[in-house]
């Protein structure tokens, strides 16, 4: 009798550990440096000669480095950034001065307790040039809380942008950082260290532009909670997965019916294949007496459906009838 039947899951294989990040979520070009350069000859760096590095969305994605979390994806984008300074500088153009001034900032990772923060170093950046500034795009920004959008208490005005908990200023007394009014950096009267500009400059002679945070190399930045931030938007390394399956009758969950028949520990920390087999089966009633094809979903415990970077899902489910089970 089909009211006999059971099934449970008996073990599930899931593919590398690479989190998926999908084509563009931030973009076409999800950071981008602008520097003023100068002649090999000589001379200090003029804005006539400025130059911006764009990093595209393409080259994070083909990329042979695997992105296992928030770190090693904002390590990727500023590994290919510099990259593209190093290798994009016109024939006969250099940067940095007699005085050290390197001309970009020092990105370097600071441990703190658990968390690594990066710490974008702008106490060898130029002085006198307003053109040295990094552009985050804005969906990038909002999802590694950097900046987030406020709207106005008063009715009838436009909201405004708010810098995120997650960009930490440090304002030094150097000499080598001066203030935005030396160069005309001003928003009704106040200083700006940082902006949102709508016409952000995308490549190409015919580009179009684009929404991005500018941080400005008047004084240092630090990013934090950067991995925190990379979870909550593409999943955490070490995580609780759901399966479903429509070969299993629905069950009550919280409010409503489902296909869920197990939930998973996930721990893809290591690399590889990551398997799960659970120490004690859960039988579920089967759903049907004929069973053709079998659709297996495996979901996040946000409602969506989980993403993996490449491979397939290998599932296996034990089939069993209650009477001759002791």
């Amino acid at each position: 009798m089909l009211d006999d039947w059971e099934v449970a899951l008996s073990s599930i294989s899931f593919p590398d550990s690479q989190a998926y990040v999908p084509p563009n979520v931030f973009g076409d070009y999800p950071m981008a440096m602008s520097v003023a350069t100068k002649p090999v000859s000589g001379g200090r760096p003029h804005p006539e000669r400025r130059r911006k590095f764009w990093v595209r969305s393409r080259q994070i994605e083909e990329s042979d480095v695997p992105v296992k979390d928030g770190i090693s994806f904002v390590k990727k984008m500023i590994q290919h950034l510099l990259s593209e300074f190093y290798e994009g500088l016109e024939e006969g153009s250099t940067w940095g001065d007699a005085d050290e001034h390197q001309g970009i900032p020092e990105f370097e990772w600071m441990q703190r307790g658990k968390q690594v923060d990066l710490h974008i170093d702008n106490t060898k950046t130029h002085t006198y040039s307003q053109h040295t500034y990094l552009d985050i795009d804005i969906e990038m920004a909002q999802a590694f809380g950097l900046v987030k959008f406020a709207m106005s208490k008063e009715p009838g005005k436009p909201g405004y942008w708010v810098r995120g908990d997650s960009l930490q200023i440090r304002h030094t007394a150097l000499p080598t950082l001066p203030r935005p009014g030396n160069h005309g950096i001003m928003k009704n009267g106040k200083a700006v260290w940082w902006q949102v500009v709508n016409n952000a400059a995308a490549p190409g002679r015919k580009a179009k532009t684009y929404r991005a945070l500018r941080l400005h190399s008047f004084n240092d930045w630090y990013i934090t909670d950067i991995n925190d931030n990379f979870d909550k938007k593409f999943g955490s390394a070490t995580r609780t997965l759901l399966v479903y399956t429509d070969v299993a009758q629905s069950q009550i969950v919280g409010a409503g019916m489902t296909d869920f028949i197990r939930e998973v520990e996930y721990n893809s920390k290591f690399g590889g294949r990551v398997l799960y087999e659970p120490l004690h089966l859960h039988y579920i009633p089967v759903r049907r007496n004929v069973i053709d094809v079998i659709e297996v979903v495996v979901g996040e415990t946000s409602g969506r459906d989980t993403n993996f970077a490449g491979g397939t899902v290998i599932l296996t489910l034990k089939f069993e009838r209650r009477s001759h089970r002791r």
